[in-house]
């Protein structure tokens, strides 16, 4: 139950005292005589200016006024409400998040840069929300190093110098940038890793973006930043109240989602880079897990549809095979077969059927569907016949198993929850889209 609007109950919740306080408090009894009845009038008086005492949770207090010192102090203050706040005094590390690679770590905080209401606050090095500070680059470049196999602020010409010494021992050459013993070229750092890693390290290459200017501060080993907490509340100085980069997911087979810490220890999965996707199809009740072709078409913004990007209610297409493979399964009908070939087939006599690949199912042989029916039981065969007579199917859909695309519609969010689910487009809705994407193909041929 929660804290009662009843005054009482809120001051005993509060810890506050209930206190009466009878200032000048009389009873005054009146006897009026009138058709013989006594009326007894009861009057009590109180001082309601003094009737509570004033509580101390009302009370404006001093700002933290949080420095930055390795010695960590953080108080706990009980405020109105039975409600707790942390009093951070002194600071010196907090959470930091990367947001074009969606990826936080815990990181030291060396100077107060700036502060725009107030220039003291920078003399002072006192941590309060919206300060810029520098933080320590080392905990995002080793993730980078790890990540990419980038090495961010090394001394490029130095090791080139060093290493094109004949006759000279790479590993003797100490490695000053990473802190490591020895300073092994890249090559040989690469050689010792598996295929497996090479393969996923050269494909996170080809797809990664660094702002020049966020590079050039990994070669000082300090990156300007922006607290987004309030260290005089909360007790720490983190950043996962910033407006965050969005998570422009692209279809790649090199499946990337991050783990993403958010406000209240909640938990957010940022999907990079994503191929796959559960599809419903509404009106079968069947749902399948199926690869994300291409995005055809957005209503809020063409340069999504440009650069590939999959956000929710993106018009996409996916692959149908796993439909097809389902629909022939459960109606015994194979969807998108080239009819006039099959029956060009089988029209020549003394031609064996079954000599035939089967081209649009991709199986191993072509039998007919008789051939195929024949080898099915009785009760399988009534079942499937009983299927068949409620069977209803959109023409358009029908239309694009032929070409083994479907469109459909993204109705998750993949930038919150890491996937890219949705919904096969039928009826007026996949006409809808298909007058759209025929407007735009004119379009385009006009031009």
């Amino acid at each position: 139950m929660g804290i009662s609007r009843d005054s009482m109950h809120k001051r005993r919740a509060t810890g506050d005292v209930y206190t009466w306080k009878w200032t000048s408090a009389h009873i005054g009894i009146v006897c009026l005589i009138k058709q013989n009845a006594f009326v007894l009038f009861f009057e009590f008086g109180f001082n309601n200016s003094k009737f509570f005492v004033s509580s101390r949770y009302e009370l404006g207090r001093q700002p933290a006024n949080t420095k930055i010192s390795s010695n960590k102090t953080v108080r706990r203050v009980r405020v109105r409400g039975g409600n707790v706040k942390w009093r951070a005094l002194r600071l010196d590390t907090g959470n930091y998040s990367w947001g074009s690679e969606a990826v936080t770590r815990k990181t030291r905080i060396l100077d107060v840069v700036y502060n725009a209401s107030n220039n003291e606050l920078v003399r002072t090095q006192t941590l309060v929300k919206s300060a810029i500070v520098q933080v320590d680059a080392a905990p995002f470049k080793q993730w980078y190093l790890q990540h990419y196999g980038v090495d961010l602020g090394r001394k490029k010409k130095a090791v080139a110098s060093a290493t094109k010494k004949e006759g000279e021992v790479c590993s003797c050459l100490p490695n000053l940038e990473t802190g490591g013993p020895d300073g092994l070229e890249v090559e040989t750092e690469e050689a010792k890793k598996s295929n497996h890693v090479v393969r996923k390290l050269e494909k996170r290459l080809e797809e990664r973006k660094l702002d020049p200017h966020v590079e050039e501060q990994f070669s000082g080993g300090r990156l300007l930043a922006a607290i987004s907490s309030r260290p005089g509340q909360c007790g720490r100085a983190d950043g996962y109240e910033l407006g965050r980069q969005p998570a422009n997911t692209k279809i790649s087979s090199n499946k990337t989602v991050r783990r993403v810490r958010v406000r209240g220890g909640n938990v957010k999965w940022r999907a990079l880079r994503l191929d796959t996707g559960n599809y419903s199809w509404g009106s079968e009740a069947v749902t399948r897990k199926t690869r994300i072709l291409d995005v055809v078409y957005n209503a809020s913004n063409n340069e999504l549809v440009r650069t590939q990007t999959l956000v929710k209610s993106a018009i996409v297409q996916v692959d149908a095979a796993p439909f097809k493979q389902w629909y022939l399964q459960h109606y015994g009908v194979d969807l998108g077969r080239k009819k006039k070939a099959v029956a060009s087939a089988t029209k020549k006599e003394g031609e064996v059927c079954s000599c035939l690949p089967n081209l649009e199912t991709g199986g191993p042989d072509g039998l007919e569907v008789e051939t195929e029916e024949a080898k099915k039981s009785n009760h399988v065969v009534r079942k499937l016949e009983k299927r068949l007579e409620e069977r209803k199917l959109d023409p358009h859909v029908e239309e694009q198993f032929s070409g083994g695309r479907l469109l459909a519609a993204i109705s998750s969010r993949p930038g919150q929850c890491g996937r890219a689910d949705g919904y096969i487009l039928e009826g007026k809705e996949l006409e809808f889209y298909m007058k759209k994407l025929q407007k735009k193909k004119g379009k385009g041929a006009a031009a």
